[in-house]
Order: C-alpha cells, then sequence, then structure tokens
C-alpha cells in the first residue's frame, strides 16, 4: 500500500507542476503561439511539460489501483 501511496503523490505533484507550468504559456495567448512556432526551444519545453503531466495521470492512476489493491489484500489477509 505504501509504494502506491507514493506512485500517487508523485504522480499527482508530476501533474501539478506540468498543468501550471503549461498554464503559464497558455496565459501568453497568442504570443505563445508565435514564440512556440518560432523557437524550437520553446516548442521542445511545452512538449516535454504535456509528457510530464500524462506521465504525472498516468503514474497517478498506477498508484491509486496499487494502493487500493495492498488493501485489499491487507483486508483479505487481517480476516483468515
Amino acid at each position: 500500500m505504501a509504494v502506491g501511496v507514493v506512485i500517487l503523490v508523485i504522480g499527482v505533484i508530476l501533474l501539478f507542476y506540468g498543468y501550471s507550468e503549461l498554464q503559464r504559456y497558455g496565459q501568453l495567448g497568442i504570443w505563445g503561439e508565435i514564440i512556440q512556432a518560432l523557437s524550437p526551444e520553446a516548442r521542445q519545453a511545452v512538449e516535454q511539460l504535456r509528457m510530464m503531466t500524462l506521465l504525472g495521470i498516468i503514474l497517478g492512476i498506477i498508484g491509486f489501483f496499487t494502493a487500493v489493491a495492498g488493501l485489499v489484500v491487507k483486508s483479505k489477509s487481517e480476516n483468515k
């Protein structure tokens, strides 16, 4: 169960960090789009933030189900 909680926490941190940084690019509006179009570094940074957000979602789901599975196994072993 503890491993699932740790994975869940890491996933949530990655999700919120990636999402909040993406919002900064989104707040620039059309200027953010122009910067991404002209700068390969900015485009790469945005892609990395999107991947970080996606990885956070995936780790969060895996961590959640791992924690739940740990609770179920623990409760079944206590009932025996």
